[in-house]
């Protein structure tokens, strides 16, 4: 997978399926494809909901989940993340430091 995402960022002629633009570049590893940010990546997560791996340029990596002991890459499930969610809730907030 990671080799894969390497090779996708080595090659310089990466664009947008449907713009032609090179900035600001998601890379759909389920169709092998590149999609800009102006809304055309969301167009196709929309449109395909089966697509739930994204490699990104600008963070030269997969998309995946925060925490690093975590290895959620689905898009769908990365905001709220139960592995790390509660994890995480427990850890900031408790009986001592909830202010309600």
């Amino acid at each position: 997978m990671y080799a894969l995402c390497e090779k996708v960022q080595k090659d310089k002629k990466q664009c947008c399926a449907e713009c032609g633009c090179r900035s600001n570049l998601a890379y759909c590893v389920e169709c092998d494809s590149c999609f800009c940010d102006k809304f055309h990546l969301l167009r196709h997560l929309q449109a395909f909901p089966t697509h739930t791996r994204l490699y990104s340029f600008k963070l030269r990596r997969l998309l995946k989940c925060s925490n690093p002991r975590c290895a959620e890459t689905d898009v769908y499930k990365l905001r709220m993340c139960n592995k790390c969610g509660s994890a995480l809730y427990s850890k900031y907030y408790n009986m001592k430091t909830a202010l309600w």
